[in-house]
């Protein structure tokens, strides 16, 4: 868990080859989680969406957002209203736990607030970047090297 979010962890680099702590980082790699049943696709829907993702450079990933209630599952909707139809009733689900599962391969970075990388200016390029590397056409290598050329000194927030 990191968060609300469930992680089947594939690997871990943690990069601390840099004399800048700015720029060192920790790169996760996690596996695809089996979806939780809860959501109903039309058949190749998945594959349509990736690509799309990855088209339109909004990352080629997807996730099922979802509550657990009493070791139940409800739908994020649910989650929302409070309340669920459980074993066929209304039933209040109040102390719900807000839940998200990569349901296809997934990558982070883990790092500092003033890293290099916290920079919504180099978005477009790290999520192309980090689609590459899921899709085997980059590696951690070419993040590092990345990475690297960034410059120090500007915040997301400026």
């Amino acid at each position: 868990m990191l968060d609300v979010i469930e992680l089947d962890v594939d690997f871990i680099v943690p990069v601390r080859e840099f004399t800048d702590e700015k720029r060192n980082f920790v790169y996760l790699q996690a596996k695809p989680e089996k979806e939780t049943g809860l959501y109903k696709y039309e058949d190749n829907w998945l594959q349509k969406y990736m690509n799309q993702g990855l088209d339109e450079n909004h990352g080629y990933f997807f996730y099922e957002e979802y509550g657990v209630w009493k070791d139940k599952l409800i739908t994020r909707e649910e989650y929302d209203d409070g309340s669920a139809i459980i074993d066929g009733k209304p039933t209040r689900v109040s102390g719900a736990k807000l839940r998200i599962r990569y349901v296809t391969p997934y990558n982070i970075v883990i790092c500092g607030q003033d890293n290099v990388l916290n920079n919504f200016r180099i978005d477009e390029a790290a999520t192309k970047l980090f689609d590459d590397i899921l899709l085997g056409r980059k590696s951690v290598e070419d993040l590092i090297a990345f990475v690297a050329d960034l410059p120090i000194g500007i915040r997301s927030h400026q």
